[in-house]
């Protein structure tokens, strides 16, 4: 629970910043539309360029200050301006004008700003379709005798490629939200993962990812009827108690650290390695040769003694070692427990030694 609220949280926060971007786009778009649209008003003597310069200077005011509560405001005057806008030169100079184009662009811009109240960015959507249909029957047959052919292809082309070009781009923002989205989803699910399948102090496999590699490992060899030697080991670090007491938690911490070190290179790399649970550590092997079993005893616990304490004095750990040949139906948990009193007769029997026993 705690770690998809991590992710919902650094989600939200990438978001938020491609979002404001989509945001500041549509109040530079208005900026230059209220620019071109006072430069045509005033051109073409249309009248209500007062108009068109009262909304540039509140639309710079927007700009100065803009803020993250005010999207909804900038999305609404966004849509009613461009409506306003569209209706008046459409209505000037005639469908084949393309003014209505932008119209058309803001059904899909609703998909990439949609407000907070989906009702209300759906009802606006089928409002400006409405209108569309509306502006169509009304300028259909309209014509303004000052412009030529050249020019209203000019304006239809022109329209066109504003509208599209601000549909494309705002469709890009939302492919960058998408995709910052995914990017980190899965950077943050690798990095819980790693948390969730590793030991903290020791790098090394935790209890709950061995169990469920085992478990993967179990399942493909019955699947698949795989004659193969395994190995379980258990092992403990005799007398960590004392240690802890002696040397202190840290050293101990420490301890348990350079074992988890000379495990992993006592073993192959596809060998599983795992810190079992305080100084316990489980080793799983497949595919094993029946020498390397004998031998594997000898080295395990030389590697051990290496480590040494502050007095100089040797770490020693016991195992209790179980041996399947050929794949044999004992599980996992049969296993372990087989090892686990193997490696309380070894605690009995002096400690520092390996416990074995070969099932057929």
């Amino acid at each position: 629970m705690l770690s998809q609220k991590i992710i919902d949280r650094k989600i939200s926060q990438n978001k938020y910043k491609s979002v404001e971007y989509i945001y500041k786009f549509i109040i530079n778009i208005l900026l230059v539309g209220h620019i071109i649209s006072f430069v045509l008003l005033v051109i073409f003597d249309l009248g209500l360029s007062i108009y068109s310069l009262i909304v540039l200077i509140f639309s710079f005011y927007i700009k100065y200050k803009y803020n993250k509560k005010f999207q909804n405001l900038v999305s609404l005057w966004f849509h009613l301006n461009t409506l306003i806008l569209s209706a008046i030169f459409t209505y000037k100079f005639g469908w084949n004008s393309g003014f209505w184009y932008f119209v058309f662009g803001l059904i899909f811009i609703s998909y990439f700003c949609a407000f907070d109240n989906l009702i209300f960015t759906y009802s606006l959507s089928a409002f400006e379709t409405i209108f569309i249909v509306s502006l169509y029957f009304f300028t259909k047959d309209k014509i303004n005798p000052n412009i030529d052919a050249t020019t209203y292809q000019i304006m239809y082309i022109t329209c066109f490629t504003i509208t599209f070009f601000i549909v494309f781009r705002m469709y890009l923002f939302a492919s960058i939200i998408t995709s910052q989205d995914y990017k980190s989803l899965i950077k943050e699910q690798l990095e819980l993962e790693k948390i969730s399948q590793y030991d903290q102090l020791t790098g090394i496999l935790n209890r709950r990812s061995m169990q469920k590699l085992v478990e993967i490992d179990e399942e493909f060899i019955k699947q698949n009827r795989i004659k193969t030697n395994s190995v379980l080991l258990l092992g403990d670090i005799d007398d960590f108690k004392h240690i802890n007491d002696t040397f202190g938690h840290i050293y101990g911490d420490k301890v348990i650290k350079d074992v988890s070190s000379a495990l992993k290179n006592t073993f192959r790399k596809n060998d599983l390695v795992c810190r079992w649970g305080g100084e316990e550590f489980l080793i799983v092997l497949n595919d094993v040769n029946v020498e390397f079993i004998y031998d594997l005893s000898d080295r395990l616990l030389k590697n051990i003694s290496l480590i040494k304490l502050p007095n100089n004095n040797p770490i020693t750990m016991t195992f209790g070692m179980v041996v399947n040949l050929n794949s044999t139906s004992n599980s996992f948990e049969d296993n372990i427990k087989k090892a686990d009193e193997l490696l309380y007769k070894g605690k009995r029997d002096g400690k520092d030694k390996v416990k074995m026993k070969i099932i057929k």
